[in-house]
């Protein structure tokens, strides 16, 4: 175990590696004046520094046409000895030579910093060069450089502004002239800090797996301590961001610390620098099961929902299997990365590791190479967390959003069944297959999908025709088995032909044809003939290998090398799946979106040959999948240095064709990088004089591969500023900052490791340059077209075109747009209906039957008949989408006086109407039509004209199309802290500003509130403090900035009042939080954001960084919700993303509730071959378990009825499913295959099998979807503990009922609830049959021993007897989970103290010992009310959460108590707190029965033991406390009132709220509130001029009598008034309105009630006229008034407070911070106690005049 650490002895080695190894290499030709200043900075460099042998080690040379050596590293021993050498230093010039500073550079790293001549890398040290250069070099220098780099030396480059040219390329440091100081200061070790990249990785689970074999030996060892310390170094470390563990292996892996070890980076780090080193062999793979075993989990701070990665370090080959431990760990959603070092096996690691291997894989052929690879590996490790989470899902929802589109296609997948293939890689294989299901818009007419296994022949699972919905689907593919068989793929491909044949013939049209082939090993037969036969007729073949697949087959089988993909195993298909997608949707995404695109292209001296090789292909893959053409896609391309050349404009071609081989043509500059003037150069060829077409897409991609020597972010910003739309892709060391002032936004910043990595952004760059800005998703669309025979053919043929672009440039489905068509001209007919089938191919073929047959155009007839067509019967869903009618015509109306009448009806039924004419038609009544709209016109002169005016038609649909914001509730959440600027606080404020302008602001229209934070929030305006425009800019405007630290997660939680009714938030109305930081929170932020969009919050984060941050999408909760922007100032180019995600916020209620219960099975012994599932005992368990289950019907309070559906899974050990069936309502058949079901293999319940039930595909309902995961482990003795507390807690709710007979679902008869635990709903059983057991719910039980000291042993030993007895029988919780009783023993004289915490004993024995064992300790005198405060302010302060969980206090008591009335105060408290008090005394005690009955809810419970039955005595305690079950109440629990009754009292009370400017809105809003509820709950007089028992009310605020005690006779009129009373302005005048309540009101009622009372709510700040309050107070006491006083807020002065308030003060008065609900419920449930207390006749409770 690592729980506590024993520190292992330091390896005793040199501590060289302190020190560093510095080499000076100097260009001959520098000018004497240079050398002479070079040589006194060198003197002076040795004179400051320790130099020597075991010191800082000098070298130094001089170069020109080859290297001169003065000495080496090793050359002297002593610092004198250098020092000597360095003042000798002489150059030697080379005069008319060639200077080759790149052959130096490569002589350098062998012939300078080797081991040989002295260098120390493998002991650590650290090995710097500092180059002083010349002129330019006459040779290559880049690459040399780069390379010298990569060894781990830090290069220090000295040289003008020439020489820097070539020295920013790869140097670590760049000066114009060397000076002592500089050097010193990169000598000093640099203290590593979270890099760029890694401050938005905050939030990861990191695991190194560190091999530690004899073959690497101890100083390698600290070779790779200093790596990890480095890696961890730039890591954001804390609990709630990143945690790091390490395991370390050689024979044995051994755990060094857990995720959840080390809190703070500075420990980490301090163990890294101590990690023992103990040498053996080299077993990876048990390395891996361990790990994923014992550190991965979430007892050792593995996190639900945090990405997971493991990073392997290793030096030799495994000799252990690894491949099958990586790929459980793969499985388990971990990402593996592998960093090979000198002897690693290759093969090993591309098995081990996750896909694609150029992302996961990192090598060095030596330790000393680790150091420069940390940087490579943090970096990517850093952006491809990010990517997981944020890049890669805003990937996935534009390919969603692209394959919505297709609308058509055949798609078969045909599947290796060979025996090769296990049953975990057959069930990855179905999961793949699953992927693309949900994917495309599968139906009958849109895309239809197919699938056949083959082995030895091929199998039909399922055809093209056999399902029409992707769930349906999906269940087939699950149930599809594994059979085993050879591998004879040509077979198979051959019956692929007649499949597609067939289904061509179930259309009448031609659709795009697919085929998806999976294999994992080469074929038997020929593959080559079948596939090109398939290709033949049109089909397009995928070709997938995996494993042992054969690459040359592949090909032949695709016949097209970008449709061959291959990766190592079948967990890393899903690598590949968004490919292949992306492939099959780009073609109809990418119809009809025209644009301009230049490639500018690094071409400098950096980028090695192949690589630019690979960066052409690229820019041609791209180019392949654009549709280049005169019309649609034109492309230019630029390449730049140190200069730029333009290779060919958007004009220059107009065929793709020619386009690729332009490019192929293109020949590398070879400079230097100068990236700012290249786009300056460029702009100049998106202007429509250079071939550019600004009035459309215009994009310019630039590729780099390194940082720019000149300053890039205003020509970027100016070439924006004209609309075009910049990608920046960043290879190898390109710099991070540069490439997002490029780009101007995080969405179009592209960072990869290598220019192979570029191959992964051809299709997602593809599919982003054919975005449509303007997508019509929901709508409902009617073209009226104008048939009549104005137009021949030809010219109608325009209409239809016209027709045709608008259809396709929207998303046809039954769910999304659907389109009608309505032709006119004599008469009027339906040719598509709204409510058909909605498919693109069946709209145009309509469209194509369309023929002008007509005479006349009655246009006006036309309108009339339209309007039915858009109502529901129709297919039409008018209160969901958008409605349009596009009118087209050619010809004037033969019926123009109908043309108002119907244009008007239409509108007036929310139908936009669009008019279309051409030619013939007249402007008047077009405009008509469009109901005086001009934006609504469009006219075509010819009919040529009509096909083009779609791109004017279809932005005004997109602008209907967006919801109108005319309602909401929108919250801004600003960040003020001190990393803000003012400045730029002000440019925040004003965005803020501008966005408020976009919504219709208005008390039943858009309301919007703002809040700032930093250390603390602070409170602007709430959602109902301003509803006009003007009144929110204006505070906007006088926002002030403050500075302090970022507390995000404490402003979440403040935030949350904001949306409270008190506050102006409304109830059905779309709730938005507008989040704006540029901060990391010092606090934790998942907790509360969730918990706000529990509440219905739509939760958008701007983040002002220049890094996607993990932490701030975690708070959106999706990355669609987190905006970033590089700078304040870029604010305003997100404003209309903002509102837009506003607008379409989810407000509609859900229809339905689906509850999925998967019921699984862990029964781990070994078992017979022919064995069933479950038999005996246990089949029994599972019947009952099965039908409990089934009963759920309301649930949470919820009014609608929930569906049940239940599903069986048994999975095997690794995580697959043997057996399973679907889920579906209760059904006895289903029940009795399970249980006839043999299996004769063992189940676990494991990770794998955790991971199994994440996976599997819940019902998708309208409504809320619960997750529930009950976790069954059946071998248990009853049903009742059939379910594990093992995953807990926070019970949310409970239904039951009274005991339903056995047979099919009846009436309810069991106890269960839902519980939420770790994201999940998870289904927690209590008794399934019998009685209730105690107790029935979840409570903390709180026993008080009497040990004053006059308790003699006899009467203790009664006590201690009758609380064993009152423990017989009952279940005492052995967790934290809401189930059984706590239990808690306090002894008590005139102070208490603990005997046995909740927390002590989880085992009812070992509790029972533990009281046996209490001993008497009798001290002083009884104070029993002081004993139960005690328990209920500190016992009680920590209970298990819960809405059901009850609180039960049971007191012994041997004598009379000295503080009776405490114990009333306690009665007060207890009723507040809802806890349930009984004292059990051991003789007559009247004080203590009289104490009691102050609470009049029946709840409080006294009982005095007299010797009888023991057992019968404490029946009462035990059934009405203890064990209370209010639906099974026995009869001695009658006297309990439930509901409680209104209270009947003989008082005149006087209500005396706040009401001045000290109190708060929300503040005043509670005082109502409560005021209003203490009404309810009091009997209140029908005949209050008379005395009849019951209570009268009156009312003051400040100096008036709002109503008097005899103004009503109903508590209901009382209420109405109460809530309806309006906060006063003005100062604080308490005292005023005290005098108005006592003198005229209380004092000179007539026929008063026996008791008087005011009750004062008032903010603690205003009760500040403190003379007039005392003098009042003290006359209402003379009076005997009870004064009961209630504070809230902060400027709390309890002296002032107490003088106000009644004695004794803890009776009388209550402050609370607020009054939220809850506390308005303490102060009610407190006051009950306290009028049934005043009723009564007890002379100490009322105060008497002094």
């Amino acid at each position: 175990s690592k729980d506590s650490y024993i520190i292992p002895k330091l390896i005793k080695c040199s501590n060289i590696y302190l020190f560093a190894d510095i080499v000076f290499l100097v260009d001959s030709s520098i000018s004497s004046a240079e050398f002479s200043r070079f040589r006194n900075t060198l003197v002076q460099t040795i004179i400051q520094h320790n130099v020597g042998a075991s010191a800082n080690r000098i070298g130094l040379a001089q170069y020109g046409a080859e290297v001169n050596v003065e000495f080496q590293l090793n050359t002297f021993q002593t610092k004198q000895e250098t020092l000597n050498a360095a003042r000798r230093f002489k150059l030697r010039p080379q005069p008319g030579r060639p200077t080759n500073l790149g052959s130096a550079l490569r002589f350098a790293e062998e012939g300078l910093f080797s081991s040989g001549a002295g260098g120390r890398a493998e002991q650590g040290a650290r090995q710097i060069l500092v180059l002083v250069a010349g002129k330019d070099s006459d040779d290559p220098v880049v690459e040399a450089g780069r390379m010298l780099k990569a060894a781990g030396v830090t290069v220090l480059g000295v040289g003008d502004e020439a020489a820097s040219e070539n020295l920013n390329e790869f140097a670590h440091f760049v000066v114009d002239s060397l000076k002592v100081p500089r050097l010193k200061q990169i000598l000093s070790e640099p203290v590593e800090e979270v890099t760029h990249g890694c401050k938005g990785a905050n939030l990861a689970d990191i695991v190194f797996i560190v091999e530690e074999s004899t073959s690497i030996g101890h100083v390698n060892f600290q070779l790779i301590r200093t790596f990890l310390s480095s890696i961890v170094s730039g890591l954001v470390i804390s609990p709630d961001k990143v945690q790091v563990g390490l395991v370390s292996y050689s024979d044995e892996p051994e755990v060094q610390f857990y995720l959840d070890t080390f809190r703070e980076k500075a420990e980490l780090l301090q163990f890294i620098n101590i990690l023992p080193y103990h040498g053996g062999k080299t077993n990876t793979g048990a390395a891996l099961n361990f790990t994923l075993d014992n550190v991965f989990t979430e007892q050792r701070g593995s996190r639900r929902g945090v990405q997971k990665v493991a990073v392997v370090i290793t030096e030799g080959k495994s000799q252990d299997e690894v491949s099958q431990a990586a790929i459980k760990l793969r499985r388990a959603g971990i990402t593996l990365y592998g960093v090979g070092i000198r002897d690693f096996n290759e093969a090993e690691m591309a098995e081990m590791v996750s896909q694609p291997l150029y992302k996961h894989v990192y090598t060095v052929d030596s330790f000393t190479r680790l150091k420069p690879l940390r940087e490579i590996l943090q970096k990517n490790l850093c952006n491809n967390i990010i990517h997981n989470v944020i890049a890669h899902s805003r990937s996935l929802t534009e390919i969603q959003e692209a394959c919505v589109r297709t609308d058509e296609a055949d798609i078969f997948f045909l599947i290796d069944d060979s025996g090769s293939i296990s049953n975990p890689d057959f069930y990855d294989m179905q999961k793949f297959v699953i992927s693309f299901l949900h994917t495309f818009n599968i139906g009958p007419q849109n895309v239809r999908i197919g699938l056949v296994k083959y082995s030895d022949s091929p199998t039909l699972e399922f055809d093209l025709s056999t399902y029409t919905d992707a769930k349906s689907m999906e269940k087939a593919v699950l149930k599809i088995l594994h059979e085993g068989g050879g591998t004879e793929t040509g077979k198979a491909l051959s019956v692929m032909g007649p499949y597609f044949e067939k289904a061509k013939g179930s259309r009448d049209h031609t659709v795009p044809q697919y085929l998806i082939v999976v294999t994992d090993g080469e074929s038997t037969d020929k593959v080559k003939a079948p596939a090109e036969q398939l290709r033949a007729q049109d089909i397009i073949v995928y070709a997938v290998g995996v494993k042992d697949s054969n690459q040359t087959e592949l090909d032949q089988i695709s016949g097209d090398p970008k449709r061959t993909f291959v990766v190592s195993n079948f967990d890393a298909l899903k690598s590949i799946q968004q490919e292949i997608v992306t492939d099959i949707c780009s073609p109809v995404a990418c119809e009809n979106v025209p644009s301009d695109i230049i490639f500018l292209t690094d071409s400098s001296e950096s980028i090695k040959e192949e690589d630019f090789t690979k960066m052409k292909e690229f820019i041609k893959s791209i180019v392949d999948r654009s549709n280049v053409s005169p019309d649609q896609v034109h492309v230019g391309l630029m390449q730049f240095s140190s200069n730029h050349h333009l290779e060919f404009d958007l004009k220059r071609y107009d065929s793709k064709q020619d386009v690729l081989k332009a490019i192929d043509t293109m020949e590398q500059i070879n400079l230097g990088t100068r990236t700012g003037q290249a786009i300056t150069a460029v702009s100049q060829y998106f202007h429509a004089s250079a071939g550019g077409r600004p009035h459309l897409k215009q994009r310019l991609v630039v590729i780099t591969d390194g940082e720019s020597k000149d300053d890039v972010k205003i020509p970027a910003e100016q070439l924006r500023q004209l609309g075009v739309i910049i990608y920046a892709i960043g290879v190898e060391e390109a710099n991070s900052t540069q490439l997002l002032e490029i780009s101007g936004s995080l969405d179009r910043v592209f960072n990869q490791r290598n220019f192979d990595a570029l191959k992964e952004l051809e299709s997602q760059l593809a599919l982003k340059f054919c975005e449509d800005y303007c997508k019509i998703d929901s709508a409902d669309i009617i073209f009226l077209v104008d048939v009549s025979q104005s137009s021949d053919a030809q010219q109608f043929s325009s209409m239809r075109a016209l027709m045709k672009s608008l259809v396709n440039h929207t998303i046809v489905g039954d769910d999304l747009t659907r389109i009608g068509i309505i032709a006119f001209s004599d008469d009027t007919q339906l040719k598509f209906s709204l409510k058909g089938s909605q498919s693109k191919s069946q709209i145009y073929q309509t469209i194509d039957r369309l023929l002008p047959t007509g005479q006349r155009a009655f246009t006006g007839a036309g309108l009339e008949f339209s309007l039915d067509f858009f109502k529901g019967k129709q297919g039409g869903r008018p209160k969901r989408n958008v409605q349009v009618l596009i009118v087209l015509t050619d010809e004037q109306a033969m019926d123009p006086e109908k043309l108002q009448p119907a244009s008007n009806a239409l509108r007036a039924n929310g139908v936009t109407v669009l008019s279309v004419g051409v030619r013939n038609s007249k402007k008047e009544e077009l405009n008509i039509i469009a109901g005086g709209n001009a934006s609504h016109v469009f006219f075509a002169k010819e009919y040529k004209e009509l096909e083009t005016v779609y791109k004017d038609v279809i932005p005004a649909i997109c602008n209907m199309s967006k919801p109108v914001c005319d309602r909401t509730d929108l919250v801004f959440l600003l960040d003020r802290s001190s990393s803000i600027h003012p400045n730029n606080h002000r440019l925040m404020v004003d965005f803020v500003a501008d966005v408020v302008k976009s919504f219709k602001i208005g008390e039943s229209l858009a309301r919007v509130a703002v809040a700032q934070f930093s250390n603390e929030p602070r409170d602007e305006f709430y959602l109902n403090t301003y509803f006009s425009e003007q009144d929110v800019i204006k505070h906007l405007g006088q926002l002030l900035d403050t500075g302090g630290d970022t507390y995000i997660g404490k402003a979440l939680r403040f935030i949350r009042k904001y949306f409270e009714e008190v506050h102006g938030s409304r109830r059905g109305v779309p709730r938005n939080l507008v989040l704006i930081t540029d901060g990391d929170s010092q606090d934790s932020v998942e907790e509360e954001a969730q918990h706000l969009r529990q509440m219905g919050i739509q939760i958008l984060v701007i983040a002002i960084r220049n890094t996607y941050d993990i932490q701030l999408e975690r708070i959106a909760g999706s990355s669609k919700k987190l905006f970033s922007v590089p700078d304040f100032s870029s604010l305003k180019n997100i404003k209309m993303d903002i509102v837009d995600t506003v607008c379409f916020t989810e407000t509609e209620p859900k229809d339905n509730c689906i509850i999925d219960v998967a019921i699984g099975f862990d029964i781990s012994r070994s078992r017979r071959p022919d064995e069933l599932l479950v038999s005996g005992r246990l089949a029994q368990v599972l019947e009952e378990v099965y039908y409990s289950i089934s009963l759920v019907d309301l649930c949470c309070g919820s009014s609608t009825p929930l569906e049940t559906n239940i599903a069986f899974y048994v999975v095997d050990g690794e995580g697959f499913p043997v057996y399973d069936t679907n889920f579906e309502g209760y059904d006895k058949d289903v029940l009795r295959k399970v249980m006839n079901h043999t299996l004769s293999q063992p189940t676990f319940f494991n990770t794998a099998l955790m991971t199994f039930y994440q996976e599997i595909q819940w019902t998708d309902s309208v409504g809320s979807s619960f997750l529930c995961f009950p976790l069954m482990n059946l071998l248990f003795d009853s049903p009742q503990s059939a379910v594990a507390d093992r995953e807990c807690c926070n019970v949310t709710c409970k239904c039951q009922g009274p005991d339903g007979e056995r047979g099919d679902p009846g009436k309810q008869g069991s106890k269960f609830g839902w519980v939420w635990s770790n994201s999940m709903w998870v289904w927690s059983m209590l008794p399934l049959v019998g009685e209730s057991q105690c107790p029935s719910y979840p409570t903390e039980l709180v026993f008080g021993l009497d040990m004053s000291e006059d308790v003699t042993p006899a009467s203790f030993d009664r006590q201690r007897l009758a609380l064993l007895t009152l423990l017989d029988g009952v279940s005492v919780a052995e967790s934290n989970c809401p189930s059984g009783a706590r239990v808690s023993v306090v002894g008590f004289s005139s102070y208490t103290k603990h005997l046995i915490r909740f927390q002590d004993h989880r085992r009812k024995q070992q509790l029972l010992n533990a009281v046996q064992n209490i001993t008497l300790e009798t001290t002083n005198q009884r104070h029993l009310g002081a004993a139960m405060r005690f328990v209920a302010h500190h016992v009680f302060k920590r209970v298990r959460s819960g809405m059901t969980m009850r609180k039960v206090a049971v007191f012994f008591s041997d004598g009379p108590t000295q503080d009776p009335e405490d114990i009333v105060t306690a009665m007060m408290e207890y009723r507040a707190l809802d806890i349930v008090p009984a004292v059990v005394s051991l003789r007559d005690a009247s004080e203590i029965s009289q104490a009691i009955k102050v609470d009049d809810s029946g709840n409080s419970i006294l009982t005095v033991l007299r010797g009888g039955d023991l057992k019968e005595e404490l029946r009462t305690i035990k059934s009405c406390a203890i064990c209370y079950d209010p639906c099974r109440r026995s009869e001695a629990c009658a006297v309990i009132q439930e509901p409680l009754q209104p209270q009947r009292v003989d008082v005149d009370l006087v209500l005396v709220p706040g009401g001045s400017r000290e109190m708060q809105a929300d503040q005043f809003t509670g005082a109502r509130q409560l005021l209003a509820s203490v009404v309810e709950g009091l009997e209140v007089s029908p005949e209050p001029g008379r005395a009849d028992g019951r209570a009268r009310v009156a009312l003051v605020q400040r100096d008036q009598v709002e109503f008097g005690l005899q103004s009503f006779q109903k508590r209901e009129m009382m209420r109405d008034r109460l809530l309806e009373l309006e906060q006063r302005p003005g100062s604080s005048e308490s005292g005023q309105a005290l005098d108005l309540a006592l003198t005229r009101v209380l004092l000179k009622a007539p026929a008063p009630r026996r008791r008087k009372a005011l009750l004062v709510v008032e903010s603690a700040a205003a009760l500040g006229d403190q003379d007039r309050l005392h003098r009042v107070s003290l006359r209402a006491k003379c009076q005997r008034v009870a004064l009961f006083v209630v504070t809230v807020g902060d400027g709390y002065n309890r002296t002032q407070v107490e003088d106000l308030a009644g004695l004794p003060v803890q009776q009388h008065l209550i402050h609370v911070s607020s009054l939220k609900p809850e506390q308005q419920e303490y102060t009610r449930r407190f006051f009950r106690v306290f009028l049934s207390a005043l009723h009564s006749k007890r002379p100490t409770f009322l105060s008497l005049c002094k």
